[in-house]
């Protein structure tokens, strides 16, 4: 890499008719950002990791919990100085309110996505990953890499040389001095929106409370989220009796004894030859494979209620009880709220969404529980005389 990066620097004396030539000419920056790149790490067949692939669909099959901390790292860190490059380049063409960028759309909003692709892309795919195959050692990378992540989206939606020139193209768009179609137009005012409440206009202690609120809420997401599931795997329910499963689909019926049986084998092959899905037992869960059908199907009213009481006051007690999370996160929304100009986290909340205001939607729930509520009394008879 050094020996690349020295013969390019090297050989720029040699080339100085490259700025005068016009046939020649190449702008300075597109020189540099070559040299920048070069300098970035290189991946070879040794240390492959497929959260720095963006194309086509993840690799899962190749994922393995040691990729996350270099591919954020790296990541995080081509984002930022990327995205420094890119505000330097916007300030150079935006000189005041005056300034009418050449072709706008291609100049500003597609390389503003395409910096954050990469990024985006692999911390989807970590964050999915730690959803559906949590285990302690990824927690543990997640937590880490989370603040590199949360502050390169800081950095991006608190740009005030983004912010400025997204301003001016939105008034000229208004004055009709730049043509942008409709979907166009729409992206611009969500960039700016997003900016907004991203803590770009605020300054001083203000943004750097701001700033605060946004790293420990990302924290006590991640250990809300984390308490749910670890309440989520710690119930269990074994039952015996055939009558406790009648009503249930013979799927329902595999994947319980299985889970049952599971629990004295730990071979895949030896737990399904001792399994029996008519005589049991059954293992339940809280997971929504097991869950949802067996709400639905089971004849056992008792257990359903007994179910359905443990899945709604998950993570309320003991060492996954979220009580001090959920005021936590209820005050900090408020303080940051207030810190952008809104009444209330709900009036912020809102702000991105079709509804507009708290009292529109109040208006839609009794709209349509008014309307609703004799069709349900009409079923409610019906299931009675049924049963």
């Amino acid at each position: 890499r050094n020996y690349k990066m020295a013969a390019l620097v090297g050989s720029l004396p040699k080339f100085r008719n490259l700025w005068t030539d016009p046939l020649r000419c190449f702008h300075l920056s597109t020189l540099f950002t070559q040299i920048r790149i070069l300098r970035r790490p290189i991946c070879t067949a040794s240390d492959y990791n497929p959260l720095l692939s963006h194309e086509g669909l993840p690799r899962f099959n190749e994922f393995q919990t040691t990729h996350v901390a270099p591919a954020i790292e790296k990541l995080t860190h081509d984002f930022e100085s990327d995205f420094t490059e890119f505000e330097t380049k916007l300030q150079e063409l935006y000189r005041g309110k005056d300034t009418l960028i050449d072709q706008p759309w291609s100049t500003i909003i597609e390389p503003l996505e395409k910096i954050g692709n990469p990024l985006s892309y692999a911390w989807g795919v970590t964050s999915h990953l730690n959803r559906v195959c949590n285990s302690q050692e990824l927690r543990d990378v997640y937590q880490k890499a989370q603040p590199l992540v949360v502050q390169a989206s800081m950095k991006a939606s608190q740009s005030v040389p983004v912010y400025d020139t997204l301003q001016n193209l939105h008034q000229k768009v208004k004055e009709s001095s730049v043509s942008l179609d409709e979907g166009q137009q729409r992206v611009v005012k969500s960039f700016l929106r997003s900016a907004r409440n991203g803590g770009v206009t605020l300054r001083g202690k203000e943004k750097e409370r701001f700033n605060a609120i946004q790293l420990r809420l990302a924290e006590l997401k991640n250990k809300f989220s984390n308490n749910v599931l670890d309440a989520t795997k710690a119930f269990s329910l074994v039952l015996t009796n055939p009558e406790d499963v009648r009503g249930l689909p013979e799927s329902l019926l595999q994947m319980t004894a299985e889970a049952a049986a599971a629990e004295n084998h730990t071979d895949l092959k030896e737990t399904r030859r001792n399994i029996d899905p008519k005589s049991g037992p059954w293992k339940l869960s809280l997971d929504l494979p097991c869950f949802e059908p067996f709400m639905k199907y089971s004849q056992n009213r008792s257990l359903r209620e007994q179910l359905y009481m443990a899945y709604i006051t998950r993570a309320s007690q003991g060492e996954s009880d979220n009580s001090n999370i959920i005021e936590e996160i209820r005050k900090l929304r408020q303080e940051k709220a207030t810190l952008l100009g809104f009444e209330n986290y709900a009036m912020l909340s809102l702000d991105s969404k079709m509804a507009g205001s708290p009292s529109e939607v109040w208006k839609m729930i009794t709209d349509l529980h008014s309307k609703s509520k004799l069709a349900a009394e009409k079923e409610l008879i019906n299931l009675q005389v049924m049963y």
